[in-house]
């Protein structure tokens, strides 16, 4: 696994520590493990993390502590890193350590501290210092958002790799295969080229079974003339990374150019109005109105612009990672032809996107 290196965590930590200090908190217990991942390179599965103005105290078991160690003897280590051992409980370590910080307010992630170890924490604080807890959002996803060189980088890898995987899966594509098995091919095609494990449980829908969101790959086999839907996608170096294509066995049909136009034209849109300073909404808004009247009646357009962290809207700045998905399911019903779905990721920058990721 590619981490980063010692100067990107600390310009990350950079970051973070200035939206503690504007949020007027003296520290952040940081529980969430992708944040932690961000902030320290840590990838177990089991550590806090406590982000101090000079220091970053990291609590874990004897399972990490060479793990931790060898890490911080690296290039990748995490600048100012203290090793706090737990000794009996995460929590009695916790409340242990933020109790002797003499710091006044403490944040932690609200969203992902459970309400038994807030408890605890309140409680373990409570005769040791005079200690407020703050609950608080979306402080490390802030910087998140924005991905730096090395994250952009990690996509575009992943981009091609996928990309890879998609062009030697659809060689071996043919009538009577079954989706279970073109699942598997994907996922064995993702291992071979570098993926840590599938991101997520492998779609292919074929037929009318394509016009369901995240259906599951079952046992129908591929007929002429089905439009498929491939949803796939592996972590990579830490990171989850997914393509989506629809792909048709056969000559498609007019119905289905008629189809595959409108997705292309509304990507086309959402992609042109990624710009910076845009709010991501209006990413959204630019694929729904270049959905087109197909028929008498208006046909059902679903665009989901971009799948934010938190379900929040973000102004986009350079850096932005946009992933715009698009379903275009004709007026008629999903059983008389499958809805055509793709996904397009880009890179903010100024109105440049990345064609690795198209």
């Amino acid at each position: 696994m590619t981490l980063a290196s010692s100067g990107t965590l600390e310009a990350r930590l950079t970051h973070v520590r200035d939206v503690v200090r504007n949020a007027s908190l003296d520290a952040l217990v940081v529980t969430h493990l992708p944040n932690l991942f961000y902030l320290t390179n840590f990838s177990g599965t089991s550590a806090i993390g406590v982000v101090m103005p000079d220091a970053v105290g990291f609590i874990t078991d004897f399972r990490y502590l060479s793990a931790v160690s060898a890490l911080q003897n690296g290039p990748s280590a995490c600048p100012g890193l203290e090793l706090w051992p737990v000794e009996q409980s995460y929590e009695e370590a916790l409340a242990k350590r933020v109790g002797a910080l003499g710091r006044s307010r403490i944040g932690f992630e609200a969203a992902h501290l459970t309400v038994s170890r807030l408890r605890w924490l309140e409680s373990g604080v409570r005769d040791l210092a005079p200690v407020e807890l703050v609950p608080t959002e979306g402080l490390v996803e802030s910087a998140r958002v924005r991905k730096d060189a090395g994250e952009q980088a990690t996509l575009r890898d992943a981009a091609r790799r996928l990309s890879a995987v998609l062009e030697g899966v659809l060689t071996e594509l043919h009538v009577g295969m079954a989706e279970t098995e073109v699942a598997l091919a994907l996922e064995s095609g993702m291992r071979r080229t570098g993926f840590s494990r599938p991101a997520f449980d492998t779609i292919v829908a074929s037929g009318p079974g394509s016009a369901l969101p995240h259906a599951r790959a079952g046992e129908r086999r591929l007929a002429p003339g089905d439009l498929v839907v491939l949803d796939f996608g592996g972590v990579y170096n830490g990171y989850c990374v997914d393509l989506t294509r629809t792909v048709s066995m056969g000559p498609p049909s007019a119905e289905a150019v008629r189809l595959y136009t409108a997705v292309r034209r509304a990507q086309a849109a959402a992609r042109s109005s990624n710009r910076r300073r845009s709010r991501s909404f209006r990413v959204s808004e630019a694929a729904r109105s270049n959905s087109p009247r197909a028929s008498s009646k208006r046909p059902s357009f679903l665009s989901r612009s971009p799948r934010t962290l938190g379900n929040r809207w973000y102004v986009l700045s350079a850096g932005s990672v946009v992933s715009v998905s698009t379903t275009f399911k004709p007026a008629s019903g999903p059983n008389s032809i499958a809805s055509a779905t793709a996904r397009l990721s880009s890179i903010t920058g100024d109105g440049v996107t990345s064609p690795s990721l198209a």
